[in-house]
């Protein structure tokens, strides 16, 4: 993270991680502790991460983003874009609902529909 704040810690060893090893699936990690003891921690998912992320960022990835991130298009990418050309068209309560769509499907855009479409 670019702000270098720790967003969780795998607290419970009482000794310093020797090894750490994730699972085939990706969706845990054993670590073993100088402490004799070896731990077994449950890994996000890319998505899971997003999800988290929408909750205390408020804004919605770019469909650069999720490419980058290796995520499929959102489809109220393509609503967002389909409400701006009928506001272009001028066919603006077809475009609010295009907007009011986008946004159940990824609560995250922020934008006020009926704004957009002005």
């Amino acid at each position: 993270m670019a702000s270098g704040r720790l967003l969780s810690a795998l607290d419970g060893h009482t000794r310093g991680v020797n090894h750490a090893a994730f699972s085939p699936d990706g969706t845990k990690v054993v670590t073993a502790s100088g402490d004799h003891t070896a731990r077994l921690w449950h890994v996000f998912s890319t998505q899971e991460l997003i999800d988290y992320a929408n909750k205390i960022v408020p804004r919605c990835l770019t469909p650069k983003q999720r490419k980058q991130f290796f995520l499929p298009e959102s489809p109220s990418h393509a609503l967002i874009a389909e409400g701006e050309q009928l506001a272009r068209e001028g066919q603006i309560e077809e475009a609010v609902a295009k907007f009011k769509q986008a946004q159940q499907i990824e609560p995250c855009h922020k934008f006020h529909p009926e704004d957009k479409a002005r």
